[in-house]
């Protein structure tokens, strides 16, 4: 046999281990063991079938020394490790093709494992969702000029499974060290130990992940079967012992990311439904293609609308509408001016929770009294 048969064929003979391996030889007793969807049903047959004589085959000769070897077809999976390292191969080398010569960080988002039951039920949704909450947070603190005050890169991988294959959500998220300056031309260089700080992210992702599930759920996109057949009707993600009766539709106004973050976490855990806007003018663009019952607004808001502005347009648009005020001036604020302007309510800042309670109690029980009204009428 000529040197590069023999090559070919060591090569082959060094895969020592492979799933379909495992697969071929614990797969039945896997089956009978747990329960598969469709899709990992298909998979495991395929991937125990790649290259055998079940698929079919070829017989390939070496056109130096006349030698033949037997090559069996792969399955072509998508799920098949074996029959995906070329297609990974291709795809890293894009990806390498799409590298600046600048510094990149990874930053991983995780669903918690509560979300498992419904991720297998709704894939679709929940894995876009994933992907959509993930890239508007890291965009956001991206934009912030506090950060870096620009446009950063961001190339994103779906993992389902984690290294013990047990079920568990995530995306890999490769991002730029710094940013595109938002007239287009001049690079912003960012820091080379920290991207940007890992609790505001987590907290700023929570809450754009919880409002999407909120949508979601409201617009009916999501389906619950078996193990989640009993949250199909559920109080709203976050309620707490002692929430208010009626859910609130709540929309806040805040050009800072980490701040509207904790400010919907903790209005969430309230029981109520968050929309975060990062602007007065799209704040506008919610509140015309959306109802609300109350609007918690920053003062300051950037080059943009104030929170002035805002609160005079809210009133003479849309006048069934709450409008609260949250700024740091409070104390200096004349009330009565305030309520002139259209804003019923202040939130002076730093605030604490209770603050923040004390400040939603007028809508809650405003709410419920429209409620109650509507059930004696």
């Amino acid at each position: 046999m000529c040197p590069v048969a023999t090559l070919a064929t060591a090569a082959i003979a060094s895969i020592r281990l492979t799933l379909a391996e495992l697969v071929r030889a614990h797969g039945d007793a896997y089956r009978r063991t747990h329960r598969l969807a469709t899709v990992q049903a298909t998979a495991l047959r395929a991937i125990a079938a790649c290259r055998t004589a079940l698929l079919g085959g070829r017989r390939e000769r070496c056109d130096h020394c006349g030698a033949t070897r037997l090559t069996f077809n792969s399955c072509r999976n998508r799920h098949c490790p074996t029959c995906q390292s070329q297609a990974s191969a291709r795809w890293l080398e894009a990806r390498r093709a799409d590298l600046l010569p600048i510094p990149y960080f990874h930053v991983v988002f995780t669903l918690p494992h509560a979300l498992n039951a419904l991720a297998q039920g709704n894939p679709r949704v929940i894995y876009a969702l994933l992907f959509r909450a993930a890239a508007d947070t890291l965009l956001a603190f991206g934009r912030d000029a506090r950060h870096l005050g620009g446009t950063i890169g961001v190339t994103a991988v779906l993992h389902t499974w984690g290294q013990t294959l047990t079920h568990h959500v995530h995306v890999h998220c490769l991002v730029t060290g710094g940013a595109l300056s938002r007239d287009g031309t001049r690079w912003i260089r960012g820091r080379t130990s920290l991207l940007f700080p890992v609790k505001a992210l987590s907290i700023v992702f929570r809450a754009k992940y919880l409002a999407g599930l909120h949508r979601a759920f409201a617009e009916g996109r999501l389906t619950f079967a078996a193990a989640t057949a009993r949250i199909a009707t559920p109080q709203p993600v976050g309620m707490s012992a002692g929430g208010p009766a009626r859910q609130l539709r709540i929309l806040i106004v805040e050009d800072l990311p980490a701040l509207a973050g904790m400010l919907a976490h903790m209005i969430q855990h309230r029981g109520h439904v968050v929309i975060a806007a990062g602007s007065g003018e799209e704040a506008v663009e919610w509140l015309e293609r959306s109802s609300f019952d109350l609007v918690i607004s920053d003062l300051g808001l950037g080059d943009g609308m104030n929170g002035w502005e805002l609160a005079e347009r809210v009133r003479s648009r849309w006048p069934g509408v709450r409008f609260g005020l949250a700024t740091g001036w409070g104390a200096t604020i004349d009330p009565l001016e305030a309520r002139n302007r259209g804003v019923v309510s202040i939130l002076a800042k730093p605030y604490t929770i209770s603050d923040l309670l004390r400040f939603l109690e007028p809508s809650e029980q405003q709410e419920q009294g429209n409620e109650q009204s509507a059930r004696s009428s």
